[in-house]
């Protein structure tokens, strides 16, 4: 039974309940409206699904539920389950990515990823506690679906039930592709949602419209209006956040959003990112918080202007938030006393990094600071860094540090989370954009996070016991035996790369266990298919990562006394050992790319052919010095010691243009940005298969280097889709990965 004027989402649900007890029982249920109450069959047990006149008479007031909150209530002839549900027609996004109607709004099923939902969640937690269903996966595979003809349920039940977490955004998926649909039907089903967006994103771009009619709002860097770039890594601009002006035409520009937006409750206000100065004018440099350490040092200076613009925002919209980003140099709590209270902000940080005593004892300082400031708080975490190379393929598990530390968050009154799953990076040729790409490895984690985010405190072995016991039947005692050594090896050290982590023995075991599992269960059985499923995603994987632990080659260069020419055919050449690069996950890479190295007097020479069968595709648009000579083909050059404390950095394009760097952890040099080689050079060729560079990296380079030296060349062959080649392999995103480079030895 639901009401003649049900909205959207209380239909859905309806029909949800409706779909499921079907399969469970045989049965298909016929679907009422209040208005038709005298035609129902007598004897006929009437289930109110969303809030209805009846309801209201039985004493439901809308009111009373919390976000997202239901009630499901039995008599002897009646069950209620209702909550709040999203108005028809109102569709909550922000047109700002990952939060536009692209991303959350599936127009077919009239479903988004935001709104209220009360009836929908009741519905399913009524089929989870009453009927036996399960989603522990999308699609069919991940579904439990029991089989009883005859279904019961007490007469007295009251059950009220509302999620600990208000906002529980999970990007994993865009609900408007159909592709993507059993993603984000699960994502209902196992709990996420909000009821709006937590809109906090990089959004001071917005005011670059001004700048030719206010060039005052723009940040001055050396004398100089920041546009674009001159500050801000990512461009967009960067602000004079001293400027009246500016603060004004942010008020106007708020106002204005909430007037259109009425439904919506908040408005982001955070500079562009990758900020790396503040404005240089009097009053700005005035608010410059060196006291607070390299993640403060911004702090006062963003934040002040947050609150001058939220103060003026309350006075007309005093229901509404402006959210910032606690991030990079302005993450810690400013100087501020009266810290508004209609701005939310969101601490950006790597849930996985907890591992670490000492990074976990800093992040909860943090967040304590901010819970003293603001009872707003939200965090941006990220699952992705589970499934992103180069752990994509492993079993990544931490039931028990997740738990405990959304338990912290629950004592601190946090409000909720975004997750950033998205699982794509980049041009990433094994992986689709916009669903979960990896569900045999990664459904666990978010499934448990879902949870989670609605009870903190719930009984953790007891859900995991059910799901191993209901998802791989007979191989249960096999498959948690695969899922807590993961955890054990997961929850060794905080690394970046998993060769750091899992040996080769711990590999095979992995592989065993999962083999093992899957002797024990009837071929062909559901069974069968998922444990087959996390076999396919992970065997690949963690085999190359296991190969790549058997250790590299060293760069073995001979030394001789000749000064250095840059001459592909000079004599010093002849005698050099010839290397090929592979692919970063240590197989033969498509395209063929040569290195010799020798030890000349001024440095080390090197060179590199690139094959290439069609030059005329070649990339090599940069030709100032430190330009984006990362998006053209282009060769990579690491040299480090082990620890990688101090690196030295080249890049090099088929035009001959460098970029250099230095990257020092120790603070004692200046940054990658700052520095510039005076005495290395790199010369380029095109011929008609290839692209040839000879470069010397000069002695004075590598004496900022303490230690043994080691090194690493990277090939990047950007075409439809990117690939990217390596002298010692290494499995990882990030290139600056010295753990992983290999020895130069010198041949004297």
């Amino acid at each position: 039974m639901i009401s003649a004027d049900a909205s959207d989402y209380t239909k859905y649900a309806a029909n949800e309940l409706i779909n499921h007890i079907e399969l469970v029982t045989g049965v298909k249920l016929a679907i009422y409206t209040d208005g038709m109450m005298l035609k129902m069959p007598p004897g006929m047990v009437c289930v109110h699904v969303g809030l209805s006149k009846h309801t209201e008479a039985l004493g439901i007031d809308a009111k009373s539920f919390k976000p997202d909150g239901f009630t499901i209530r039995s008599t002897s002839n009646e069950v209620v389950i209702a909550g709040r549900d999203l108005p028809s027609g109102v569709i909550p996004t922000y047109q700002q990515h990952p939060m536009r109607w692209q991303e959350t709004w599936d127009a077919e099923l009239k479903l988004s990823a935001f709104g209220e939902a009360g009836t929908i969640y009741g519905v399913y937690r009524f089929l989870e506690d009453f009927v036996g269903v399960r989603w522990y996966m999308p699609g069919e595979l991940g579904r439990i679906l029991p089989k009883n003809k005859n279904l019961s349920i007490a007469g007295n039940i009251r059950l009220d039930v509302y999620p600990q977490n208000t906002y529980r955004y999970a990007w994993f998926c865009n609900f408007s592709e159909e592709k993507s649909r059993q993603d984000h039907i699960w994502y209902r089903r196992v709990g996420f949602g909000g009821i709006y967006p937590v809109a906090i994103m990089h959004n001071y771009v917005f005011m670059r419209k001004h700048r030719d009619s206010h060039p005052e709002y723009f940040a001055l860097i050396n004398g100089q209006r920041d546009f674009d770039k001159l500050s801000v890594i990512m461009g967009g601009g960067n602000f004079c956040l001293s400027n009246e002006g500016l603060m004004q035409e942010w008020v106007k520009t708020i106002n204005a959003y909430f007037d259109k937006n009425p439904h919506l409750g908040m408005f982001p206000l955070c500079p562009n990112d990758g900020v790396v100065k503040i404005c240089e004018c009097e009053k700005c440099w005035d608010q410059y918080s060196r006291h607070l350490g390299e993640d403060g040092d911004m702090s006062n200076y963003v934040w002040n202007f947050t609150a001058r613009v939220a103060r003026e925002v309350a006075k007309t919209h005093p229901d509404k938030f402006i959210g910032t980003f606690a991030y990079a140099r302005y993450r810690q709590p400013p100087d501020i006393e009266d810290f508004p209270q209609n701005i939310a902000v969101m601490i950006c940080y790597a849930r996985q990094s907890l591992r670490d005593a000492t990074h976990k004892e800093s992040y909860r300082t943090l967040t304590r600071g901010w819970a003293e400031k603001t009872k707003n708080l939200y965090f941006w975490t990220y699952p992705i860094y589970d499934y992103w190379m180069p752990y994509r393929g492993f079993p990544v598990f931490y039931p028990t540090m997740l738990q405990e530390d959304m338990q912290f968050h629950k004592q601190l009154g946090v409000r909720g989370e975004f997750l950033e799953s998205e699982f794509r990076m980049g041009t990433d040729p094994q992986v689709g954009y916009h669903h979960i790409a990896f569900p045999g490895i990664a459904h666990l984690n978010m499934y448990l996070r879902a949870k989670l985010l609605w009870n903190p405190d719930l009984d953790m072995q007891a859900l995991l016991s059910e799901y191993y016991q209901l998802f791989y039947g007979p191989a249960q005692a096999k498959m948690r035996e695969f899922w807590e050594y993961a955890e054990t090896c997961y929850m060794r050290k905080q690394a970046d790369n998993p060769a750091e982590i899992y040996s080769s023995d711990d590999i095979t075991s992995l592989l065993d266990m999962l083999k093992d599992a899957q002797d024990m269960v009837p071929a062909g059985s559901d069974y069968a298919k998922r444990i087959q499923l996390i076999q396919n995603e992970a065997t690949p994987f963690m085999t190359q990562v296991m190969n790549m632990a058997k250790g590299h080659q060293p760069f073995e260069i001979y030394e001789c006394n000749d000064s250095y020419v840059a001459d592909a055919e000079a004599p010093f050449w002849q005698n050099a050992k010839e290397y090929t690069l592979r692919t970063k996950l240590g197989t033969q890479a498509e395209e063929k790319t040569v290195v010799r190295g020798v030890a000349v007097k001024e440095g080390i020479a090197i060179k590199i052919e690139c094959y290439d069968p069609d030059p005329s595709q070649i990339v090599k648009k940069s030709i100032e010095r430190d330009g984006k000579v990362w998006e053209d083909d282009n060769l990579e050059f690491f040299f480090s010691e082990p620890e990688g404390k101090r690196c030295v950095q080249y890049i090099v394009n088929p035009a001959g243009t460098i970029w250099d760097g230095l990257h020092d952890i120790t603070n004692k040099l200046p940054n990658s940005h700052d520095w510039d080689s005076k005495k290395f050079q790199a010369k380029a060729t095109i011929d008609k298969d290839r692209w040839t560079v000879l470069v010397l990296v000069p002695w004075e380079d590598l004496k900022l280097i303490d230690g043994k030296l080691n090194m690493n060349i990277y090939r990047t062959y950007p075409r439809e889709v990117k690939a990217v080649s390596a002298f010692a392999p290494n499995n990882a995103y990030h290139h600056r990965c010295p753990e992983f480079f290999a020895e130069i030895s010198i041949i004297k």
